[in-house]
């Protein structure tokens, strides 16, 4: 997560019309952002600390002797624990499968498989969405509200929050599936979760609120809306198990209901998941699948003020003379192109 560049969202729009970005102030002088526009005093002070180290300088800083000891080990375990889980849930399994029947086997297998699903889709959702997005409201509130020149957490909070809030999100988005159990087994009812919706809101808006460390209420929404869109889904779901069960019993036989159930949750998760990474993440996504393409080997695409350039011939020689010839262009306020930045045509002489 960039620390450096999250806060600094205001001054975003207004460089960027004037073709700057956030990283040419790490060369930018005061006078060069009064060019800019950036008036206040205060808003440039604030950039120029901000960016006076460099791009990548570390904003986290350890005020214990033996933090970062303690804080690798945090890391090494809780996410040992995250890649490890698939075979965790696989020997319990081995462990209760001998004493389940078909019928409850058919019920495990999917639902071991939906638990690690979910659990990396709330894991993933939280590092690369959630967290962001609260970091850069707590980074923008302290520059703007308390007037905080530097924003320098520290490391050990600063992990930890990362780590508790990756893994507990992870783990409350398993949810779903006890619900979707509690209606196979005949303890719910759908009709009871559609009567208790304001009741469950109010619950994972507390759940959301002591996941999240900080209590903002940018981290409160972001965490709410998800669990709250499971819930709805489970609902739906359940009352395809309990159709699934009704009509089962109808005609006398046997069937599960919850394993087709469980796949259509996940696909349902999947494309909820690569459509909200895609909206936040278009940019990238474009220039992916542009590099895909056969214009992407030569170069960067010809843009309107570029001509389109021919691959240059094959030579057998190593040494050749290129002759270059300036393209006079001229602007659209019909001002002249300046020497640095003068296009000229190559050619090979033969």
């Amino acid at each position: 997560i960039d620390l450096q560049a999250a806060g600094l969202s205001e001054y975003q729009a207004q460089l960027e019309n004037q073709g700057i970005e956030l990283v040419d102030l790490i060369h930018a002088k005061e006078q060069d952002l009064k060019n800019w526009g950036i008036a206040d005093p205060q808003h440039r002070l604030r950039l120029l600390i901000h960016f006076a180290g460099g791009k990548d300088r570390n904003l986290l800083q350890v005020i214990r002797s033996y933090s970062p000891i303690f804080i690798a080990m945090k890391i090494c375990f809780l996410g040992g624990l995250g890649l490890s889980l698939p075979f965790i849930l696989y020997h319990i399994g081995g462990f209760v499968t001998p004493g389940l029947t078909l019928k409850e086997k058919k019920i495990f297998f999917p639902g071991c498989l939906a638990a690690t699903f979910l659990f990396l889709v709330g894991s993933g959702m939280t590092y690369f969405f959630i967290l962001p997005l609260s970091l850069a409201f707590t980074i923008e509130f302290s520059f703007n509200v308390l007037g905080l020149d530097v924003y320098r957490p520290e490391a050990g909070n600063y992990y930890s929050t990362v780590i508790w809030m990756t893994f507990a999100v992870g783990l409350a988005f398993q949810f779903p599936l006890v619900l979707l159990l509690l209606v196979r087994i005949g303890v719910l009812s759908v009709g009871t979760l559609r009567k208790s919706r304001r009741f469950v809101l109010v619950i994972l808006m507390i759940s959301a609120a002591l996941i999240t460390p900080g209590g903002d209420p940018v981290s409160l929404c972001i965490l709410t809306i998800p669990l709250y869109f499971l819930f709805e889904l489970s609902i739906l779901i359940g009352a395809l198990i309990e159709k699934k069960i009704s009509s089962s019993a109808d005609s006398g036989e046997k069937g599960s209901g919850i394993t087709g159930s469980v796949f259509l949750l996940l696909s349902l998760v999947l494309l909820g998941g690569a459509g909200g990474w895609l909206y936040l993440n278009w940019e990238k996504a474009e220039s992916f699948f542009l590099n895909l393409s056969p214009s992407a080997e030569t170069g960067a695409r010809p843009t309107k003020s570029q001509p389109q350039s021919k691959s240059l011939p094959a030579i057998d020689s190593e040494s050749f003379l290129l002759e270059l010839s300036p393209i006079d262009l001229e602007r659209e306020d019909n001002s002249s192109v300046s020497p640095d930045a003068r296009i000229y045509r190559a050619r090979i002489r033969e």
